[in-house]
């Protein structure tokens, strides 16, 4: 599916943490079975993959990856539950490996990202999810 916003960006101070600024990002998705646009609202946080550190010099692991970069944010943003919490980690994880795929990650790095991702990464889902503010229409 393609992004709709082609560039965009963040800002931060410590180089690992990092806020959404305009253009904000923009991109279609079917992961849920029907088109959807998704839109990173400004301000979102991302801290890009979590890789462990012993692995970013290996080529294509880095957390701030040129293929893996888009696909990082929109995965953080869906964890958080910025695109509603009904998304399931299933359906956020499944993203993630489409956008690193349309983004020109090969299919080595991005389905080893996805699996590692696939078996350790409920503990992030959880705490993620466990920080999200209630809203109207959750209530």
């Amino acid at each position: 599916m393609p992004f709709i916003t082609a560039e965009f960006f963040v800002k931060g101070k410590d180089g690992r943490n990092w806020l959404v600024v305009p253009p904000l990002p923009r991109y279609a998705t079917q992961v849920r079975g029907r088109l959807e646009e998704l839109a990173v609202p400004e301000a979102a946080p991302t801290d890009g993959g979590s890789i462990p550190s012993i692995c970013w010099n290996i080529p294509g692991f880095a957390p701030f990856g040129e293929t893996t970069w888009p696909g990082y944010v929109f995965h953080d943003a869906a964890y958080k539950g910025l695109f509603g919490t009904d998304w399931t980690r299933q359906q956020c994880d499944d993203l993630l490996l489409e956008i690193m795929l349309y983004s020109g990650a090969d299919y080595i790095h991005a389905y080893t990202i996805y699996t590692a991702l696939r078996a350790g990464g409920q503990a992030a889902f959880d705490k993620d999810r466990s920080n999200v503010a209630l809203t109207p229409k959750d209530i």
